[in-house]
């Protein structure tokens, strides 16, 4: 594992060390029983059950006013199913900036997924005597429909990527730099043919990728490994920014620790950075801009999804690429999709490239 790596979860530990020092002693026992999954993911799991928690100290008459530690399995066996439910229905809104905005679907369902994961530990460990959370249906979640880009969307965006297409004058200058505007067209023209998560890309290095083999080696959730390909195109794109910075690489050393993707000011770029880009680069191409749609990362992800389920009607296969432990999640990307198999380039192949000439 990188240096990169070994430090994002220490710091996640660090994280769920200082959460749980407050809670409960069974705690301890649920974080040892869950020691398989990532860091990152103990973490959440950890600070959706504190929010749960502190809910129940302040809404809860029987622990008003009382510390987290002070709940216990015995308490935790009276809640019902309906209890539950309430807390996830007053949870569904938070404040931000003093604005009342709607959690999303997906934060409420891992929500749901820790506490579960915890109930499942109490009643398994013989702590409680029933599991009110097994009943909590997710269909009262909310649900939110795939949001993709569509084809003159996606080839807009990508146009404004690699072109500097419709930037002002202050973005241009920025985009003409090429350690700037040829890593950001290498950079989301692969989230864009791998459906790679934005985290992943963050955290890729040098040492991952494998230019003769046009593949990547991502580190997924858990802590797994998997190999990715991409296009001819992509290749060409991650080619010219490799060779912009190749007095960068020189000048850093070619570790294993290395990322892929720098700043201007040699840094491992972030997950924030990634998301400005995404959104300027959107705005530029008004993208999302007539249905109120926000364009992030995560839109890239959905559509490659999207477009590769079209293409290649495998949902199996799907799921792999998307690094998806449970098949339901690749569900949501092909409903009612059209199942014509042809080969899935960057671009459609109705779009020719621009002669930069």
């Amino acid at each position: 594992m990188s240096l990169y790596r070994d430090r994002l979860n220490a710091k996640y530990d660090e994280l769920t060390d200082l959460r749980i020092q407050n809670m409960p002693r069974f705690m301890r026992q649920y974080l040892n029983a869950i020691n398989n999954k990532s860091s990152g993911t103990r973490n959440g799991y950890i600070n959706d059950i504190e929010v749960f928690f502190t809910y129940l100290t302040e809404k809860n008459p029987l622990l008003k006013n009382q510390p987290l530690s002070a709940i216990t399995p015995e308490f935790l066996d009276q809640l019902s199913t309906m209890d539950l439910e309430e807390y996830f229905s007053d949870i569904k809104y938070i404040r931000v900036n003093g604005d009342v905005k709607q959690r999303s679907s997906a934060s409420l369902k891992r929500n749901l997924a820790s506490i579960r994961s915890l109930y499942k530990f109490l009643y398994s460990h013989g702590f409680i005597q029933h599991n009110p959370a097994v009943l909590v249906e997710s269909a009262k979640l909310p649900h939110h429909d795939v949001v993709v880009l569509t084809e003159s969307e996606k080839n807009n965006m990508l146009d404004s990527i690699e072109y500097g297409t419709g930037l002002t004058d202050r973005q241009q200058s920025y985009h003409d730099n090429p350690a700037i505007g040829t890593r950001d067209i290498a950079l989301l023209g692969l989230m864009f043919n791998t459906g790679i998560r934005v985290s992943e890309c963050v955290g890729l290095n040098l040492s991952d990728l494998n230019m003769k083999e046009h593949s990547i080696m991502v580190h997924r959730k858990n802590n797994k490994l998997q190999l990715l390909h991409f296009s001819a195109e992509v290749a060409e794109y991650l080619e010219t920014y490799l060779e912009s910075f190749r007095l960068r690489k020189e000048t850093l050393g070619k570790t294993e620790d290395t990322a892929l993707f720098l700043t201007m000011y040699y840094q491992r770029i972030g997950v924030r950075a990634i998301q400005r880009l995404v959104k300027k680069y959107a705005n530029v191409a008004e993208v999302f801009q007539t249905d109120g749609h926000k364009i992030t990362p995560h839109k890239l992800r959905s559509t490659f999804a999207t477009e590769y389920y079209q293409h290649n009607p495998n949902l199996v296969h799907l799921q792999s690429l998307m690094g998806h432990s449970d098949i339901k999640t690749t569900q949501v990307y092909v409903k009612d999709r059209d199942e014509s198999k042809i080969d899935l380039p960057l671009r459609t192949k109705e779009k020719h490239r621009k002669n930069q000439s």
